[in-house]
């Protein structure tokens, strides 16, 4: 495909496998929950320069952990080149898995974005921020940072509160009593603890009239909050489910690169065997070779030739000269 999405897992580990298969070809990528920028066990992938990485990040996912938000985006982008074309579109009110309107409302304009980068080479800036625009409008808030020059470009969209949360419509649908107006109601613990106490109040309130509408209007608000309470608690049990999950993956791959190096700790003694067998007959074969270099110089120095006759030593004929001094024998003279 021409742009690559990819969940949590998908960040973490598929995400680096083409990486390191396509470098700066890779096709550019949606990243939700920014998994590709968190230290990882297992050998380092480098981030290629040219990647075109769109992430999309949360503060009430549980991968922040108990840093705060500053703390997180520092050591996200701190995993990012300076040089890559990056951007990360951080919502306060975002969870593990991203809401349903959240994501319908971001996914096609953030792989359009991504697109847009990585085949024009054009920072989609305009583009991006009127996305912003766009969630603020929703009542999301949170912040958009471009990395552009090696430096990141930050803007800040919807309420800058400490812990945002999106409105309920249910609560903003409430009908308002004139003499003591309602709050709208916000999905926090605060505004369930707050629903519980007009709940009391309104068990006391004469049925009928008002106080019989306020009942009904505010046990619809707690049913509200109890489901979206209740949603929140499902999508906490799966993502610990996927993480568990991910940590048997891990594990299994931990115990395959274990057996791994075994087997090549076995084949690295039985290659340093063979290469002193070797070395063994290679000493052989020299000293074969320093004899014959021996022999062959010997030979040389006195050669024989085994097809010459032997010349037989011959009789002398000539008459022998007699030492002086000697006797003279001469046949029938006396002694």
């Amino acid at each position: 495909g021409d742009v690559l999405v990819l969940g949590s897992r998908g960040g973490q580990v598929v995400l680096p496998r083409f990486w390191r298969k396509l470098g700066d070809q890779v096709p550019p990528a949606v990243v939700i929950n920014g998994g590709c920028a968190m230290n990882l066990p297992g050998p380092k992938i480098a981030w290629p320069q040219q990647a075109v990485t769109m992430m999309l990040m949360g503060s009430e996912d549980f991968f922040k952990g108990k840093k705060s938000s500053a703390e997180y985006l520092t050591a996200s982008k701190s995993y990012v080149p300076p040089n890559s074309r990056t951007a990360i579109l951080y919502i306060r009110q975002m969870q593990h898995m991203p809401q349903k309107a959240l994501l319908q409302l971001v996914l096609r304009p953030l792989v359009m974005a991504a697109a847009r980068w990585k085949y024009s080479k054009t920072c989609p800036e305009e583009q991006l921020q009127q996305l912003t625009v766009q969630l603020e409008d929703e009542s999301w808030s949170g912040s958009l940072f471009i990395l552009q020059g090696g430096s990141w470009k930050e803007s800040t969209f919807g309420p800058l509160d400490e812990s945002p949360k999106k409105k309920s419509k249910t609560a903003e649908a409430l009908p308002v009593d004139e003499e003591s107006p309602l709050d709208t109601v916000q999905v926090t613990r605060r505004a369930e603890l707050r629903s519980l106490f007009r709940a009391a109040v309104v068990d006391v309130t004469p049925k009928g009239g008002s106080g019989f509408l306020r009942a009904r209007t505010t046990s619809k608000a707690m049913r509200q909050t109890l489901t979206e309470s209740t949603n929140a608690s499902e999508g906490r049990l799966e993502a610990a489910r996927e993480l568990r999950q991910l940590a048997k993956l891990e594990a299994q791959r931990i115990t395959e690169i274990e057996a791994n190096i075994a087997q090549k700790e076995k084949e690295l003694l039985e290659m340093r065997e063979q290469a002193a067998k070797a070395r063994k007959e290679e000493l052989r074969l020299i000293k074969m070779a320093e004899a014959h270099e021996v022999a062959a110089s010997s030979e040389e120095a006195h050669p024989i030739c085994p097809d010459s006759p032997v010349l037989a030593p011959q009789e002398d004929d000539s008459p022998k000269v007699q030492p002086l001094g000697a006797r003279i024998l001469v046949p029938g003279l006396g002694h």
